[in-house]
């Protein structure tokens, strides 16, 4: 159909992921239609153009990364951008106050080592655990119980009980422990 300057106004919408604001919200956007008409002369009004929607505007992936812009947008805001994580910190997805609202930060990685009943030293005969392990930005360190210290088996921090050493004589007593190590 023929387009004349007597016909109704164009109007385009811009596809999932774009505005004519470069900052509009990526959830709502407000400026997502495009009118055009043809004027008296025979000529188009200009359109503006439908932009890539900058999601960086609205979320900043927390004080440990920087988020990137995508450059094909999609239906779903958070697909449309991502976080380049400083070291030792990997990207998360956050949900938000309102159902589907989502976003991506920054958090650091737990560095404990799994599987988890084996962490730092694991649990003693008697059920108890021999330390907690505490994650560090890329580490951890076991904090260890009462009677146990920490020490390192290969590349991994854990809590081994603290030795006194051999078992001392008593003078006109006897023990089972006699000349073996106490633990």
């Amino acid at each position: 159909e023929v387009v004349t300057a007597a016909s109704p106004a164009l109007v385009y919408e811009c596809k999932p992921g774009y505005s004519t604001k470069l900052f509009d919200n990526p959830y709502d956007p407000q400026h997502r239609f495009v009118t055009i008409s043809c004027s008296g002369s025979g000529k188009f009004t200009p359109a503006e153009e439908c932009v890539n929607i900058q999601d960086c505007g609205t979320y900043h992936c927390g004080p440990h990364g920087e988020c990137e812009d995508v450059d094909s947008p999609t239906a779903k805001p958070v697909d449309n951008y991502n976080c380049k994580c400083a070291a030792g910190y990997e990207q998360t997805l956050r949900k938000g106050s309102q159902p589907g609202d989502e976003s991506k930060e920054c958090t650091t990685i737990n560095d404990c080592p799994t599987p988890a009943e084996k962490i730092c030293g694991g649990v003693n005969s008697k059920g108890t655990r021999r330390g907690l392990c505490r994650d560090l930005l890329q580490g951890y360190s076991c904090q260890c119980a009462m009677g146990y210290k920490s020490a390192m088996e290969g590349k991994n921090e854990t809590c081994v009980p603290v030795e006194c050493g051999e078992a001392p004589k008593v003078e006109h007593a006897q023990s089972p422990m006699d000349g073996q190590q106490v633990t």
